[in-house]
């Protein structure tokens, strides 16, 4: 430090450190600084094309959502984008749910908001959007009907009018009976109550905590019922004009639990990119779960595709699914993996919460999905411990994929809990370094019901439904629709290996116990910028026809984000796409260097036809000098 005496050397180190420290100050932060909450679920609510974040509070008592923009932070708050529970409802009442989609067929995004009052006792509301702000006006919508969710439902769209319907199991106040029902949404949020499977089934129990879905269980395209039961799991085929198993299709109607100690909910995904969606369940053989590992259902019967989570650094570490026995408010968090690819390679990764051997609170952990020759479907998943992009003092609660950047490169975004003081819950974001030299297609079915003007959209008396102040708010611009429950998406291109790969999935295909699937699918292709040769989508159909509604495009650019508008809905032949390029940095390094390469060649030729100039100039000259009567 001996050159600091001087003074003027001093002063010049001081201001260099300002400058960088002024330069770090100003940075902004990804997302907006002290973000607090639990994130519940996904959705273009104002309809920019940027995804924002519906967040529960702490206390359970408010929810509110985040803004997504292009440029950082680029999830802020919304002062507009929130609701509270009244301070005369039951203290005890506590929100443990958001559930966006269309709820009154007007193209603009609503929230089903979830509430729990006792154990398995659960009420519904259903806050109006609008683009710019939520009607948080109560009571609920669902009072009429008196009665008690026994379990939070599904969202579905049983009827396959592109308006969000809600399934699941209630409990008649009037007369204690319990059934399976669904409410079946209408124009400007008119429901009607019906009975679900009849027989025995009507009757039949679904646990509090599950995992049901709407999503393609037989590789059909169309969109089928996954139950989960007391003792067993059923699959319901949309087929024959309604939810019922045909015998020829060799499909047993319920398949018995796997016998492990411990089991967490289900996903659903395509492993192997072969087109067909496969059933994926976390378990553990032990009740620590030290022993963990990932089963599929295959033939009915089910197989182990993943066991023995080890660290990539350390085999001596070795990493078990975690069970959070934490009781915050009313919330369960059930063992879950979510899933899309991290890594761009075209097969679908997972991320989870696991407990490393050598400590004791859960980390954030990416399951990579690679080549396997021991397991059944052709592939397993390697575990990975993500970074921690929050201090010590916190530790995550839960964990999902999300494209932050809206770039196609699915990012993980967290609550994380401080663990000293458990009302304090945080949301972090680690922004993927895995795709920087993948291609992507990013893909949404919107609901379809309207295009570009959805003025037009309007209830059953030709008149808008949804006027909140007044003020009409059916306007150009509500471009395409919002969030649909259940269309089943798929792509087909050759990968570098030169073999034809299909991959398929299925839009939001569960609403419950924390999913928080995104509301597009992303798929990967590889390192090399080929074309997608086709991308089908399929969306749901209505009960009275067996008729599937779906349409296929060619030759698609990739790194693409891609919105399909099934509009009109019954006539796939008028379906329309949107496309918005997103070149990746590889295609970008190309340009770059194409540009480069043309620019030197440029110099180059402009070099040699400079020299060629003053080489005819000096010839010229020479020439002059020797024949002097040519001048």
């Amino acid at each position: 430090m001996a050159g600091l005496k001087d003074p003027l050397t001093r002063l010049s180190f001081v201001f260099i450190i300002w400058i960088l420290t002024s330069a770090a100050a100003d940075s902004p932060p990804i997302i907006e600084k002290d973000v607090e909450g639990i994130i519940a679920s996904f959705g273009d609510f104002d309809s920019d094309k940027l995804t924002d974040v519906f967040v529960i509070s702490s206390d359970g008592r408010s929810f509110s959502l985040l803004q997504g923009f292009k440029t950082e932070p680029v999830l802020r708050k919304n002062r507009n984008w929130s609701c509270t529970l009244p301070k005369e409802k039951d203290p005890s009442e506590k929100i443990v749910a958001l559930m966006p989609s269309d709820f009154h067929g007007m193209a603009m995004m609503d929230v089903l908001v979830v509430t729990k009052m006792e154990p398995d006792h659960y009420k519904l509301y259903l806050m109006k959007g609008n683009k710019k702000s939520l009607d948080c006006h109560l009571p609920s919508h669902f009072d009429e009907f008196s009665i008690i969710w026994k379990s939070q439902p599904l969202v579905v769209d049983i009827n396959g009018d592109m308006i969000a319907d809600i399934l699941g199991i209630t409990l008649d106040t009037t007369n204690n009976d319990v059934k399976r029902q669904v409410m079946i949404s209408g124009f400007n949020a008119t429901f009607s109550q019906k009975d679900m499977f009849g027989g025995e089934y009507v009757k039949k129990v679904i646990p509090e905590i599950n995992s049901n879905a709407f999503v393609d269980l037989n590789a059909d395209t169309i969109p089928d019922l996954f139950i989960e039961g007391k003792d067993d799991y059923e699959y319901w085929l949309l087929q024959d004009g309604g939810f019922t198993v045909n015998i020829t299709t060799g499909m047993p109607r319920t398949i018995p639990f796997p016998k492990f100690a411990v089991r967490g909910t289900s996903t659903f995904l395509d492993i192997n990119s072969d087109g067909i969606i496969d059933h994926l369940i976390p378990v553990c053989h032990d009740s620590d779960c030290d022993n963990s590992a990932i089963v599929m259902l295959d033939e009915y019967k089910w197989v182990e595709v993943a066991t023995g989570f080890h660290s990539p650094k350390d085999d001596k570490i070795t990493y078990g699914f975690f069970v959070d026995d934490m009781k915050i408010q009313q919330f369960h968090f059930p063992m879950t993996l979510r899933q899309a690819d991290f890594n761009g390679d075209g097969y679908p990764d997972l991320v989870t919460l696991m407990k490393p051997s050598d400590e004791g609170d859960p980390i954030v952990v990416v399951l990579f999905n690679h080549l396997s020759n021991s397991t059944l479907p052709g592939r397993t998943f390697n575990a990975w411990p993500a970074p921690k992009p929050y201090p010590n003092s916190r530790r995550p609660l839960l964990v999902s994929f999300f494209d932050a950047f809206e770039d196609g490169k699915p990012d993980l975004l967290m609550s994380t809990i401080d663990k000293k003081n458990p009302d304090k819950i945080y949301i972090d974001l680690l922004i993927n370094t895995f795709m920087d030299d993948a291609c992507f297609l990013k893909v949404m079915v919107a609901s379809g019901l309207c295009y570009d003007d959805c003025s037009g959209v309007k209830g059953p008396n030709s008149t808008p439904t949804f006027e909140p102040g007044g003020e009409n708010v059916l306007v150009k611009g509500v471009a395409y629709g919002t969030n649909q429950p259940g269309p089943t998406i798929c792509h087909e291109l050759v990968d570098t290996e030169g073999k034809r790969r299909r991959g398929c999935g299925g839009q939001l295909t569960q609403s419950a116990f924390f999913p928080l699937q995104m509301p597009y699918i992303i798929f990967g292709l590889g390192s090399t910028p080929n074309f997608v040769d086709m991308l089908t989508a399929t969306i749901p159909i209505p009960n009275s026809t067996i008729t599937p509604r779906t349409r296929s495009w060619t030759q698609i650019v990739p790194d693409a984000q891609v919105v399909l508008i099934p509009y009109p809905i019954d006539d796939p032949s008028q379906w329309r796409s949107k496309l918005f390029l997103t070149p990746s940095d590889m295609v970008l390094s190309t340009l770059i260097t194409l540009a480069t390469i043309c620019i030197l060649l440029i110099i180059v030729i402009a070099f040699l036809h400079r020299k060629e100039i003053l080489e005819d100039i000096a010839e010229h000259e020479e020439y002059k000098r020797h024949w002097p009567d040519s001048r």
